[in-house]
């Protein structure tokens, strides 16, 4: 099975529908997050070739480790990043 695309182009966002379920949020490449961990919370782990993101958020502050938002990278799901709204600090680049 091929491998499912980026979402996101590497620089560039978008706001979170309700197709992530967490409205509000930013979508994001997944080299453009920096600052995160994975969850040690093995139920938010489910994936084959990468995680599914369909058990809810499994990346952590890694400062804090406050929940940051849901990696999506397995095979059969779009390869995103979706941050929870409330995780997010408006910064400079």
């Amino acid at each position: 099975m091929p491998e499912c695309p980026p979402r996101m182009t590497p620089g560039t966002f978008a706001a979170a529908g309700p197709a992530e379920s967490q409205i509000g949020g930013f979508v994001l490449a997944l080299a453009d997050v920096t600052g995160t961990r994975y969850t040690d919370n093995r139920t938010r782990a489910s994936g084959c070739r990468g995680r599914s993101g369909a058990d809810g958020p499994n990346l952590l502050c890694a400062a804090c480790g406050a929940e940051a938002g849901t990696e999506s990278s397995d095979c059969w799901t779009a390869h995103e990043v979706v941050l929870e709204a409330a995780a997010v600090e408006p910064g400079r680049s």
